[in-house]
């Protein structure tokens, strides 16, 4: 268990391997002594224009180097960084600015077809009385450091001023801000601690057994906390290299890859699955991937399985976790045969407890592979939702066990398996039913890409099960068909009563699919099949 801040491992590692590239887009990149020095620079830049120890900055933008650099920037002085999700709509970047305090934003150009300038100079600045100003981290005038080296020269009333500031921080206060990816209530700001994803992030280099000669390619994003932990600060604690891609992109990330020639891919099943469904995957040359992280939702076994036969790794390492664990929970263990990661998660991270919990008879469950709420306990534990005591009290226990709200069980050894996510469960005519288990049965349709199933409201039996289906490419499959094939191997209540077929599934900006919007296009789309009947 380290005792440190984010500032501290970055001097150590800036002092440790200077000369090692520690993070690159494109061409163009920075050495972790650069990376260190450049943040100090910058650092004193936010000091004078009285960004302090407390402080809450925004951060808006794509991955970049200029993105890191003010994130390691404010952690030096104890600011608190508001990671904000590249994706935001003008209300919901409001809703999130006013709700977290933010006192300064510092935004990017753009992503994709999205203008930062344009939704920034329409927010209703008179509900945002804490927000006083905005800076634009990608602009050269801004960030002199973009062309000139011979601007870092600190004098010595600013290296003393730097010292100072950087004296306040301790371990134990948060380090940044960042958002659950709820969808269907408010987002909810995790406070988390130099602690947390300090020691979280060790937990994840020291399990993936990375050194400074691997290659990250990042096209999680990184205001997320898979992207802070399991990228960044995880690549800081053992050397290896940072080679960022702007958003992600299934061309991009393969271009990456094979030009860069990165050893390492981490990212949600989604992610893995798109790479290999991109009609030119055949094209590249994947062959310097050694390893990688796969979480953030459930991965059939089966997809697991051909995930890594086509990138043909034996080392991607199924984990478990959510923000409000920092976000690390369980993970594979690296002598895992692949069969064995293809259902579990792994067992506990060192320094973190697991538990399953009866919340009818509200009692721990001890014998193995019984299933109940899945709750965890340790170091990594978040210190609370920003503003929001009593939802931490509902998700905290007094004792200090974080309520997941994920279904599972453990075997004998100690291993996690994942059923469901108890707020999912499709409740129909008193009958609880698993989404994932009608999606387990309707993925081995031959036709079938990706399948999601959902519950919407209907009278009386409260719930009807929706399949949502994106078949393979010029695939041909009836809503009968998929009936049929569930009736044969469900029982008759777990059967979809409406199929509806997909080009595409809606995502958050951390990749994940946005099951409030997409339960939207569902309805929508019953609503049209049912008109035409």
């Amino acid at each position: 268990m380290l005792n440190q801040t984010i500032g501290d491992c970055l001097t150590w590692r800036g002092n440790l391997t200077p000369e090692r590239p520690a993070a690159t887009y494109e061409t163009a990149g920075y050495t972790w002594r650069q990376m260190d020095e450049i943040s100090d620079y910058l650092a004193v830049w936010f000091l004078h224009r009285g960004i302090k120890k407390g402080s809450h900055v925004g951060i808006w933008g794509v991955n970049s180097l200029s993105w890191l650099v003010h994130f390691f920037a404010l952690e030096k002085i104890g600011a608190i960084p508001v990671l904000l999700n590249i994706c935001y709509q003008q209300a919901e970047l409001q809703d999130v600015l006013a709700y977290a305090d933010v006192e300064i934003l510092c935004r990017g150009i753009r992503c994709k077809k999205r203008d930062y300038a344009a939704v920034v100079d329409h927010l209703d600045y008179s509900k945002l009385p804490k927000l006083r100003e905005i800076i634009e981290m990608e602009v050269p005038q801004q960030s002199p450091w973009l062309q000139n080296e011979d601007v870092l020269k600190l004098s010595d009333e600013d290296q003393a001023l730097l010292q100072k500031a950087r004296a306040l921080v301790t371990p134990q206060d948060v380090a940044c801000i960042m958002f659950t990816s709820g969808t269907t209530a408010r987002a909810k700001g995790v406070m988390l601690t130099h602690v947390n994803l300090i020691n979280n992030a060790l937990a994840h280099s020291s399990a993936m057994h990375w050194t400074e000669q691997d290659k990250l390619c990042v096209c999680v994003p990184m205001f997320h906390c898979f992207g802070i932990t399991a990228s960044v600060l995880a690549a800081m604690h053992c050397g290896a290299a940072l080679q960022l891609v702007k958003y992600y992109s299934s061309h991009e990330v393969l271009r990456t890859i094979e030009k860069y020639r990165c050893t390492v891919l981490s990212g949600v099943p989604s992610m893995f699955l798109a790479l290999l469904h991109n009609k030119d995957f055949e094209n590249h040359d994947l062959s310097s991937l050694k390893s990688g992280i796969i979480a953030g939702s459930a991965v059939s076994a089966a997809d697991y399985h051909f995930i890594c036969e086509k990138l043909d790794i034996d080392k991607l390492q199924p984990a478990y976790g959510q923000t409000e664990s920092s976000p690390c929970i369980a993970m594979a263990q690296w002598e895992d045969d692949i069969s064995h990661k293809a259902g579990s998660v792994g067992r506990a991270i060192p320094n973190v407890e697991l538990c399953i919990w009866d919340n009818q008879k509200n009692i721990p469950i001890t014998e193995p592979r019984r299933s109940g709420e899945i709750r965890a306990r340790g170091y990594n534990i978040m210190k609370g939702y920003y503003k929001l005591p009593e939802v931490t009290a509902q998700t905290i226990t007094e004792d200090g066990w974080l309520r997941t709200g994920d279904m599972g069980y453990l075997d004998e050894d100690g291993y996690l398996f994942i059923t469901d996510r108890i707020k999912e469960i499709i409740i129909r005519g008193g009958e609880n039913i698993s989404p994932a288990e009608v999606e387990q049965c309707i993925a081995t349709l031959d036709e079938v890409q990706e399948v999601h199933v959902i519950g919407l409201p209907v009278e009386v039996m409260q719930e009807q099960v929706v399949a949502c289906i994106h078949c393979k490419p010029e695939a041909k499959l009836s809503p009968e068909v998929v009936r049929q094939y569930a009736g044969e191997r469900l029982a008759d209540y777990k059967v979809p009563q409406e199929v509806v077929f997909m080009d595409e599934f809606p995502l958050t900006g951390s990749g994940k699919v946005d099951r409030h919007a997409l339960k939207a296009a569902a309805q929508r789309l019953v609503i049209q099949q049912k008109n035409g009947r």
